[in-house]
């Protein structure tokens, strides 16, 4: 057990919803870093002295931050980084080696994961990478540092010798998700005040993100796997109903957003976790994501009862032969089955779309199109596809169109880096701003959502969901692009 001496700060890298959302900043939604809270509460709970300082949502610029950490004087610091945030997160890096150069940095996240040894070979402000998942890899990496151990014994790092970056091999998955501790909600700025929600994804007040699961079975050629992998887990859902009554004391908690992947793959859970929340009387709202082919009417109907107002399906495309290019294993007579199960239980039904998809062309985006005004959908989420590093098409994208590695455009709302053989740049534009129109400028659309507001906080927050999209759609400017 380390002296409470040791101490280890956490920052949430500063990057304005702008560079994350782009265009659709005011539409998107400011979370609690929920991996930085996972890894702050395995860390505390072994001992050390642990703060996390989210300079996101406190508004702190690179020189704030390092001050602060000049100040405090820990011993190590933990930053992480999506890819779109990658270089702010290296810039952050730099900013507190300037200002403490003795202090040990350790990067973990996505892209650290999807690219370990070029994030280490090509910035010397990172001391060690840990990829994959972090939690039991960092309390090894601390204790093999605080005692000179040997970095060679620690598996899923990357790390300097003589000879180069050397990287370890992958550590194995958590097996008991239930023996991690809660996330360190009381480390980050008060959750009532310093984040929010999209405005689609909640219902009432205080709303706040939660994880429930790790992994995806999927073979989607688009997405990353390098953290969780291929092997899905769960928490239990005692363990998740345990959480959500400590967020309900703790901070009065009345909505929530379950944004993995899987929520619905495990269905004895969910079934065990609805059954929980109407029988504990929990006064929660809440929505989630599912992929097609999981749900069942009954199962439907008892998610309803216990407080689900909206699921999210990934759909991506309009065209079978896309989706089966994509390896997403889903047919569209699939889709429309079950949003149509999902509309009839009254529960709301959010479809994310993507444009510019290798073998993309004119008429497969306007099959995206016409299929999303066909099918049973209140909302559609519309991002460009972008070719993350570690997702399976990165390394061969180039056979399909033109990619501009850019870091700091890849955020999928606001920027193009990828364009299909067949297409230009405008051609995306145009279609991009097209589907909106179509899909969300019909009375049928409209009236739906009037329908359903059920008070004049909802009313307010889908207003601003809606300009933010009517500006996408009609504005001029291509360079916001």
């Amino acid at each position: 057990m380390p002296s409470n001496n040791v101490d280890i700060v956490f920052i949430e890298t500063p990057i304005s919803l702008k560079q994350r959302y782009g265009e659709m900043a005011s539409a998107a939604h400011l979370v609690p870093p929920l991996g930085l809270m996972s890894l702050a509460a395995v860390v505390r709970q072994a001992g050390y002295a642990t703060t996390i300082i989210d300079a996101a949502a406190l508004g702190w610029s690179f020189d704030q931050v390092a001050e602060e950490i000049a100040q405090r004087q820990p011993d190590y610091i933990g930053l992480t980084a999506a890819t779109v945030g990658f270089m702010n997160t290296i810039a952050m890096a730099r900013a507190i080696k300037q200002k403490r150069p003795e202090v040990c940095i350790i990067l973990g996240g996505v892209h650290a994961t999807a690219r370990p040894l070029q994030s280490l070979a090509e910035h010397p402000e990172i001391d060690y990478i840990v990829y994959g998942e972090g939690e039991d890899t960092l309390i090894e990496l601390l204790e093999v540092l605080e005692n000179q151990g040997c970095c060679a014994d620690v598996r899923g790092i990357a790390y300097r010798d003589s000879g180069g970056v050397v990287v370890t091999p992958p550590r194995p998955l958590i097996k008991e998700l239930d023996r991690l501790p809660f996330p360190a909600w009381d480390l980050v700025p008060d959750l009532r005040t310093n984040y929010h929600p999209a405005p689609h994804l909640f219902r009432r007040l205080p709303s706040t993100t939660i994880s429930t699961s790790r992994g995806c079975f999927g073979k989607c050629t688009f997405c990353d796997r390098s953290v969780f992998g291929n092997k899905c887990r769960a928490f239990s859902a005692e363990y998740l109903i345990r959480m959500l009554k400590h967020l309900i004391e703790h901070y009065g908690l009345k909505d929530v957003w379950i944004g993995d992947d899987l929520f619905v793959m495990f269905r004895s859970r969910l079934r065990k976790f609805c059954e929980l929340v109407i029988s504990e009387k929990l006064d929660l709202t809440w929505a989630c994501c599912a992929r097609i082919g999981m749900l069942k009417p009954d199962l439907l109907a008892l998610m309803k009862q216990a407080g689900c107002h909206e699921i999210v399906f990934g759909i991506e495309s309009g065209n079978q032969h896309i989706l089966e290019n994509l390896q997403k294993d889903i047919t569209l007579e699939e889709v429309e089955h079950d949003l149509a199960l999902t509309k009839r239980a009254g529960i709301r039904t959010n479809g994310t779309f993507m444009i510019g998809l290798p073998n993309e062309t004119k008429t497969t985006m306007q099959n995206s199109i016409n299929f999303a005004k066909k099918i049973d959908l209140d909302m559609i989420q519309l991002s460009f596809f972008t070719p993350f590093p570690g997702c399976e098409i990165a390394d061969h994208v180039e056979q399909y169109g033109t990619f501009k590695a850019d870091y700091t455009k890849m955020n999928v709302f606001g920027n193009i880096v990828f364009v299909p053989h067949s297409l230009t740049r405008e051609d995306l534009i145009r279609y991009y701003k097209k589907f909106y129109r179509e899909f969300y400028l019909r009375p049928k659309t409209v009236f739906s959502f009037l329908r359903k507001l059920d008070s004049f906080r909802e009313l307010l927050a889908y207003t601003g969901g809606a300009l933010a999209v009517m500006k996408l759609a009609f504005q001029r400017n291509k360079d916001n692009y």
